[in-house]
């Protein structure tokens, strides 16, 4: 959910490599997912050039999209950024090539939509941007609930974010089988007001979902191996939000 500037010129940064978009592929559209949650391209105005910057907690998201950003434009920088803070570390994918980013600009209307390459995309690849998305800012939380003398585990999985495209999101969630709640929208002490929505674990995984971040696809698994409890057999019955249904 960064905040990002406008776009730059098009001077050329060394080592950056090249990037010409021909066909929608798996790197590409992980790559639109992650930039659409946690990336950012922001301009330096003193230098002319933008740089894409994607700097989150887990090792792994970076990697994964540092690697995409390798794949696509062949640049030297293959290795995430790491930035200590006390008690917690920053890991960041970044590149300065510039049609790379002005592409992930303008296909997005500087974050404002989810672009119609990713609708006429298959469902592979669907699922492989909603991945980029929920990596972001997907949430897996595990609780606990006293029930008849004994603690029972609650799964809860959803999405957050400030973008009234997470309509739209949802959308493309019901269309490739996945159930959710209702968006709802909570206001957010003056700045963007917080849209977020629940969904529905056994149609997330039977529809073929999933979070690339080991750290909540592990979540996943927990509560696949967790499904006899009580808990999980009385999976919720979800209801589905009057969305924005894109036109076929």
């Amino acid at each position: 959910m960064a905040e990002c500037g406008q776009l730059a010129g098009n001077q050329k940064r060394k080592g950056t490599g090249t990037f010409q978009y021909k066909n929608l592929n798996k790197s590409i559209a992980y790559l639109l997912g992650a930039y659409l949650s946690d990336g950012c391209i922001y301009e330096d105005p003193k230098k002319g050039w933008s740089q894409f910057t994607l700097e989150v907690i887990d090792q792994d998201f970076a990697e994964r999209v540092q690697e995409a950003i390798v794949t696509l434009t062949g640049q030297v920088t293959t290795t995430v950024f790491v930035r200590e803070t006390p008690g917690k570390s920053y890991f960041k994918a970044y590149t300065g090539n510039q049609d790379l980013c002005r592409w992930l600009t303008e296909i997005t209307n500087d974050k404002r939509i989810i672009p119609d390459t990713i609708w006429q995309a298959s469902p592979e690849l669907q699922k492989e941007f909603i991945a980029g998305l929920l990596d972001g800012d997907g949430w897996f939380c595990i609780g606990t609930r006293n029930s008849e003398a004994r603690d029972t585990k609650q799964f809860h999985l959803g999405y957050a974010c400030t973008d009234p495209w997470i309509h739209d999101m949802v959308a493309m969630l019901h269309k490739l089988g996945v159930r959710t709640s209702r968006v709802a929208r909570q206001e957010n002490g003056g700045v963007k007001p917080l849209y977020r929505f629940e969904i529905n674990k056994e149609s997330f995984v039977g529809s073929g979902m999933y979070f690339t971040i080991k750290r909540k696809q592990d979540r996943v698994e927990l509560w696949r191996r967790s499904k006899g409890s009580s808990e999980t057999k009385r999976e919720p019955s979800l209801t589905r939000d009057e969305v924005i249904v894109r036109p076929s």
